[in-house]
């Protein structure tokens, strides 16, 4: 069973750390890009979501695809000061945490460790999905090859084991296109399909027409060529956080989340046993100091939160994401991972049959790889960010899919940020760039 505690603080409505959510209205019974991107509008009036975040921090605009409410959760609120002994915590409940659940979970009711049964404890600073997890796009781009390729289509077939038992994610094997839109990206798409060999799953499309003839929406674009990639597709990326938290529990191993629990220190814990101070020397190392042990009395961890939660453990798996450089210092490990901010837009209900593919645009990719090249001009910046420290653009990114409801979601930018704790710069919405973002989806997909 896994069981949900939430721990102190009054509670908030949910907000979104990377989503802008924007409006369309239509005028015509014919739907038209120009009438999609054009009337769609940042909106701050929209009512809340019923999840809670643990801070007040932040501003209050709904996400686009706002984190559902663990269904198969009890609630209850954890004793003050409490102490949990267990064998694996896991930091951080987003899609890595969660999924990193489920595979222990899988491990213990197998047998394949010692000890079968023990709880998992996932620790996070807010809920289940809360930040970029249960925020993003939720893509699944499935052509070509190389790690990132693998570990895409490796996820698409994790997500489908987990839907054929009974969890679902919203999973969607749409396919994508990669949209070229003059010459000089038509030939970089080319020249992918040539370097990605046969068995890369990727389809060249070398006109607009034949474009077209994948997903009609664009007809009235400029796309000259495309990348067709069948297997790509997407979830919903709350709902899949959620299921695979929902599956942890199915593998007889209890699973128990406490939210709110932001950690606050990490110390190692050195074993209570007595250890011999060199080969040559059978007397033990005097242990008298050593006050703090594990349960099983083997080397592990201490966390402490800043709502009063400690918990012991003797293996401790990192998935903090934006935090994993604060969390790494408690350890005196560098963890080279930092905030990226991005924004999404979505418009109003369209049609059923209005864009069925992903889409991404081929000028970021093939900016990307001149800006980030090894001696590129970018190298103080994360990768495949879009703008610098100072918030000047100096990349254009685009992708978009469909919504379950029928809305449809675009987005792209990638800002670099300082401090993930810094709310009024993580959480504010800077809509001159969403602004740009729509004007770009509009330049390239309604000529």
């Amino acid at each position: 069973m896994w069981r949900r505690v939430s721990r102190g603080g009054a509670a908030l409505a949910a907000v979104s750390a990377v989503a802008v959510v924007a409006s369309a209205k239509y005028h015509s019974p014919e739907v038209r890009w120009d009438e999609v991107i054009a009337r769609a509008s940042v909106k701050r009036d929209e009512p809340a979501d019923s999840l809670a975040r643990s801070d007040n921090t932040a501003s209050a605009e709904k996400s686009s695809s706002s984190a559902p409410a663990p269904l198969s959760l009890t609630s209850s609120t954890a004793p003050a000061n409490e102490t949990i002994e267990t064998e694996v915590v896991v930091l951080g409940a987003g899609i890595a945490g969660a999924a990193m659940a489920y595979h222990l979970g899988k491990i213990m009711r197998n047998g394949e460790t010692p000890s079968q049964g023990h709880p998992v404890v996932l620790l996070d600073r807010g809920f289940v999905g809360a930040e970029a997890s249960g925020l993003s796009a939720g893509t699944i781009y499935c052509g070509g090859r190389g790690l990132f390729v693998d570990i895409q289509r490796g996820t698409s077939q994790i997500i489908k084991e987990l839907q054929n038992e009974g969890f679902d994610c919203a999973y969607v094997q749409s396919g994508a296109l990669t949209l070229a839109c003059n010459e000089e990206e038509a030939s970089f798409l080319v020249e992918e399909v040539k370097e990605a060999g046969r068995d890369a799953e990727m389809i060249l499309l070398s006109s607009h027409d034949e474009v077209v003839a994948v997903e009609p929406a664009l007809a009235g674009g400029n796309a000259c060529a495309a990348i067709h990639t069948p297997k790509s597709g997407y979830v919903d990326p709350a709902i899949c956080t959620h299921a695979f938290a929902d599956a942890a529990s199915a593998n007889n191993v209890e699973v128990i989340i406490h939210e709110g629990a932001e950690v606050i220190s990490i110390d190692r814990i050195p074993s209570v046993a007595p250890i011999p101070q060199n080969s040559n020397d059978s007397s033990p190392v005097n242990s008298a100091t050593i006050t703090t042990k594990t349960k099983n009395n083997k080397p592990g961890y201490e966390l402490r939160t800043k709502n009063g939660l400690t918990v012991r453990c003797e293996k401790l798996v990192l998935c903090p994401g934006a935090w994993s450089a604060k969390v790494g210092a408690f350890l005196g490990i560098s963890i080279p991972v930092g905030p990226v901010k991005g924004q999404i837009w979505v418009t109003e209900e369209t049609p059923g049959d209005f864009l069925q593919q992903v889409i991404y645009l081929a000028e970021s990719q093939l900016a990307f790889r001149h800006e980030f090249r090894k001696d590129g001009p970018r190298g103080d910046l994360p990768k495949y960010t879009t703008h610098d420290r100072d918030r000047k653009q100096f990349i254009r990114h685009a992708y978009g899919r469909r919504l379950h409801d029928g809305r449809v979601l675009f987005g792209g930018d990638r800002i670099p940020c300082s401090d993930p704790d810094d709310a009024a710069e993580i959480y504010a919405i800077e809509e001159d760039t969403v602004q740009k973002n729509r004007e770009h989806v509009y330049d390239a997909i309604q000529s």
